[in-house]
């Protein structure tokens, strides 16, 4: 094992990164904001009314209420190491025991969350990254087929991990449907359906293929079907009738007693139109009903009374005729996008979750009155407090002119919540006034601020066609001061997009270091080049990189180098304003995706380049393996601006292709050695987006974390010393 990695390999839930930990006189802290964020999974405790719920969030962890969700806590979680939690399900034997899925694992729990027994993986290691797709967003495949009250088998997969199976419910044996491994997206599951009436056990795969069906298997072993100790593992394709090049988000069984093979799914059609299906042999489809423009859909629960389906997609919709048609039920403030639907018919409610509450005046979670049959009805916005779970995909850090000494402001960008801004660092005020509009997106994902003018700061939410640009960042007097006007330059050539990259950070956009009218953008399959960003007309000129390959992370340089990293095909380097372009590193073996270029500067300048395959250097005239590898992402790198040698290295976010457990480490010997300043804490178990370094206040460390929001670091009196 590379000696890098192995405290990271051998780290488990809720113990210490086994490297130097960091000086007692630093201080982590969590900020917030307590607004929500994306909670895709759901339930309440049988039995309490509906008075103990649970929720977990990609990123975020397990919350428990005890109050009916009026507030929320984070109990213990000793034991899931990976806080990308995507599924809650309860065991279909045992009362009282909690399944969790994550993105790198399986755990149960016997009191509520408070700690966690792992199944599957350890939640310390990373699963395979997923292949490149846009349907399925936080795969959730899980199943349990019962076949009396105490036996029953359980089946689940991690990333591009196979199939799992286990009769117990605690030792499960990993199996692969397909040759290939982790590298044939067929072996890369996205939804489970166990259908106890047949025998026969369905899933998904990521498979995406233009001229296939939506990819679908059962098992098939003739007489042979899912039994106590009786596995079944030849598979056959099952996707009669669906439609090509899509994938299906969600499955569910509703056979009932004598009628097996019977099957509901959903899909994304053309125009991001939901389409439901139905079979009654397990084989062939039909077409039941499309609800167009609802975006990909995400979540199919099968109530077991009559044809009752309850499915979220942008909003929560209801069926009684197995999604022939759906009647949609939402409150005035609920968010979009449903991810979690909890029906208990002992209680009368059913819940729903969603990707958050932006600043707070969206329903996070919503409750209803529901009799099995009948449409929910007097739904209640259910509180959010302590929710810090917001999916962060940067936290730009500015000096307040003419602020108190050490004064900052900060703006976070999220996915979904849009933005927020606070001129405490977020100890005391969130507020959404001064962040940047969205112009219509609330994915907030690329803001910087010009080195050499903190004052001047673009911002990138999600569209085609126009930024936003502000020239008081910092003077501003508070954040709802901050003025921001939105541009839409003029193309070069003509009509060109401003075609969002397929990985979204904030490294999307890069700034000259010493003019601040010169910006750099990372689009889907070009680079965009301005030379006046802070005029009154904008020009941008695109550029195709080598092979048409897909930006995916840019940075700009004093001698006006252009830096790119791609997604597959290494890194390249333009001097002439990306006229033309020259491999620089990592073109051979490339990384999935790079997700951060940076230097140190100076006369003698070590490169970094972060990836999916971890942090390389670039010194002396060869790339090294600095840190990370062998799974283990490094999502972002920062050099201290007035020590060279001290680099920070943040783990663990992939976006839309996987995330694991994060943290962030630094090193004062430019990659020597490193050393952990986030062991033992939720900012350790949650992916980190980004990390940035206080150009004037070096002991000062930000990070944006996806599902735990913004946190500072103070190095107090413990700044390591500058390396020479």
């Amino acid at each position: 094992m590379n000696p890098l990695n192995h405290a990271r390999a051998l780290l488990l839930c809720g113990t210490a990164l086994l490297t130097a930990a960091a000086p007692a006189a630093s201080v982590w802290s969590e900020r917030g904001p307590a607004w929500g964020g994306r909670l895709t999974g759901f339930v309440a405790v049988p039995g309490s009314g509906g008075n103990i719920l649970l929720t977990a969030s990609p990123g975020g962890g397990v919350w428990r209420s005890t109050n009916g969700g009026g507030t929320w806590t984070q109990p213990a979680n000793a034991g899931t190491g990976d806080y990308s939690v995507v599924h809650l399900e309860w065991d279909a034997v045992t009362p009282g025991r909690l399944f969790a899925l994550s993105y790198s694992g399986l755990h149960a729990s016997t009191n509520r969350g408070d700690s966690w027994t792992a199944l599957i993986g350890t939640g310390g290691n990373p699963a395979p990254l997923l292949p490149y797709q846009l349907s399925v967003s936080d795969p959730k495949p899980f199943a349990q087929m019962r076949f009396s009250a105490t036996q029953r088998a359980v089946f689940a997969s991690i990333p591009c991990g196979g199939f799992y199976y286990s009769f117990d419910g605690t030792h499960f044996t990993q199996t692969w449907p397909f040759s290939g491994g982790s590298g044939n997206p067929n072996n890369c599951i996205g939804t489970i359906v166990a259908d106890a009436v047949s025998g026969r056990v369905y899933f998904s795969t990521l498979a995406l293929n233009p001229s296939n069906p939506a990819p679908v298997y059962r098992s098939d072993c003739g007489a042979v079907k899912w039994g106590p100790g009786t596995p079944c593992l030849h598979w056959v394709a099952a996707s009669g009738g669906l439609p090509t090049n899509s994938l299906v988000s969600s499955m569910v069984s509703v056979s009932t007693p004598g009628s097996g093979d019977r099957l509901v799914l959903q899909t994304t059609g053309t125009a991001s139109n939901l389409m439901t299906y139905y079979t009654t042999n397990g084989t062939s489809w039909t077409l039941q009903s499309t609800v167009v423009n609802t975006w990909s859909p995400r979540t199919l629960l099968f109530t077991g009374t009559g044809q009752e389906l309850f499915a979220g997609y942008v909003w929560a919709g209801h069926s009684t005729n197995f999604g022939t048609s759906w009647a949609t039920f939402l409150t005035a403030a609920n968010h979009p996008d449903t991810r979690a639907i909890y029906a208990d018919a002992a209680a009368g409610k059913v819940w729903t979750s969603n990707d958050g509450s932006m600043s707070g005046s969206y329903a996070n979670i919503t409750r209803w009155n529901w009799t099995p049959g009948a449409t929910p009805t007097a739904g209640v916005d259910l509180g959010h407090a302590g929710l810090t779970v917001w999916q962060a995909y940067y936290a730009a850090v500015v000096p307040v002119t003419g602020g108190a000494a050490g004064a900052r402001r900060v703006f976070v960008g999220t996915q979904d919540n849009a933005g927020a801004c606070s001129d405490s660092l977020g100890a005391s005020n969130w507020t959404d006034a001064g962040a940047p509009p969205g112009y219509g997106s609330g994915d907030y994902f690329a803001l910087q601020t010009a080195p050499s003018a903190p004052n001047f700061a673009y911002a990138w939410s999600g569209q085609g066609v126009s930024f936003a640009r502000t020239t008081n960042a910092s003077s501003a007097a508070n954040c709802a001061a901050v003025s921001w006007t939105q541009v839409t330059p003029t193309q070069n050539p003509a009509g060109a997009p401003m075609s969002l990259p397929i990985f979204w950070s904030r490294h999307a956009i890069a700034i000259h270091p010493t003019n601040p009218n010169r910006v750099y953008f990372a689009f889907f399959r070009d680079v965009g080049v301005s030379t006046n960003s802070g005029a009154a007309s904008v020009l941008i000129t695109h550029h195709a990189l080598p092979g048409n390959a897909n930006p995916t992370a840019i940075y700009g340089d004093a001698s006006n180098a252009i830096y790119v990293g791609t997604a597959g095909n290494g890194a390249y380097v333009s001097t002439n304003d990306g006229q033309s372009w020259a491999p620089w590193g990592l073109n051979t073996n490339s990384p999935a995706i790079i997700t951060a270029i940076t230097s140190s500067g100076g006369a003698s300048p070590t490169y970094w380049i972060a990836s999916t395959n971890g942090l390389y250097k670039l010194h002396a005239g060869s790339w090294t393996l600095a840190a990370g590898g062998q799974g283990y992402t490094v999502s972002d790198v920062k050099v201290d601006a007035g020590c060279g040698t001290r680099v920070y290295a943040a783990y663990g976010f992939v976006g839309l292709r996987g995330q694991h457990r994060g943290g962030i480490d630094v090193t004062a010997n430019n990659g020597a050695t490193w050393t952990s300043i986030t062991s033992g804490l939720a900012i350790h178990q949650a992916p980190v987006s980004e990390v940035d370094v206080d150009a004037s206040l070096p002991g000062m460390v930000y990070a944006a974390s996806y599902g735990r929001g913004f946190w500072v670091f103070n190095w107090g009196s413990s700044l390591p010393a500058c390396a020479p």
